[in-house]
């Protein structure tokens, strides 16, 4: 299967392309990610892992066709400490 890509846009990823190679279908229409000092080194490859704690959690809608994948910024909110350990 080849690589397919989709673009972040707005918010703390705005720009970043993050590849994969499974089926766009298999990509959640909503995606909640728990921001943190280290998460975009991460997604770089700049860290092999994230340890510091999450300090907001961004919301991204998905757009578009297979050709042009985008994830539009919806909105961040701060992460309390108290919710940290709540699902």
């Amino acid at each position: 299967m080849r690589a397919q890509a989709v673009e972040f846009v707005g918010g703390p990823l705005d720009g970043h392309t993050h590849h994969f190679e499974h089926s766009p279908e298999q990509l959640p229409p909503v995606a909640k990610l728990l921001m943190s000092a280290d998460f975009v080194r991460v997604l770089i490859g700049q860290v092999e892992r994230d340890s510091a704690p999450p300090t907001s959690t961004a919301f991204y809608c998905l757009d578009g066709d297979r050709e042009s994948l985008r994830y539009y910024h919806l909105g961040s909110f701060a992460v309390e400490e108290a919710s940290l350990g709540q699902a």
